[in-house]
């Protein structure tokens, strides 16, 4: 049975970023794999504005192969604190419900972790 994603991997950006007073609220989902989204495809960036709205990327740092494990666990705080620095909750912002991450990458894994320890659901690219 597949899930529907659309409602779990959406955020919702209050309405004082666009400042009509309408109260409307918008969604929106947060890129951040190692594929922006000025490199997809029509195709897939049509299909992820009609499923999620907006789309905003965020870029991760490089790991490499010198990195040792603590490392890349303060690599994977300051992205994870980058994340959430998008949503200003002083200013009554939703925290994001979902990002998109790698699934096998080392720091996209540990970013996932702390994501998901706050509630935040991450997808992976079969759900986009």
């Amino acid at each position: 049975m597949q899930q529907n994603y659309q409602n779990i991997a959406v955020i919702n950006y209050s309405y004082y970023l666009y400042p009509d007073k309408t109260n409307t609220v918008f969604q929106m989902l947060i890129n951040c794999t190692d594929s922006p989204t000025s490199e997809w495809t029509e195709k897939k960036l049509s299909a992820a504005k009609d499923s999620f709205g907006l789309i905003e990327d965020v870029s991760l740092p490089k790991v490499n192969d010198k990195m040792t494990d603590e490392d890349i666990d303060l690599l994977a705080d300051e992205s994870f604190e980058n994340i959430m620095l998008i949503f200003d909750e002083t200013d009554e912002m939703s925290k994001p419900q979902a990002v998109f991450l790698d699934e096998e990458l080392a720091l996209d894994i540990r970013i996932r972790e702390r994501l998901e320890a706050i509630e935040i659901h991450c997808i992976g690219f079969e759900e986009i």
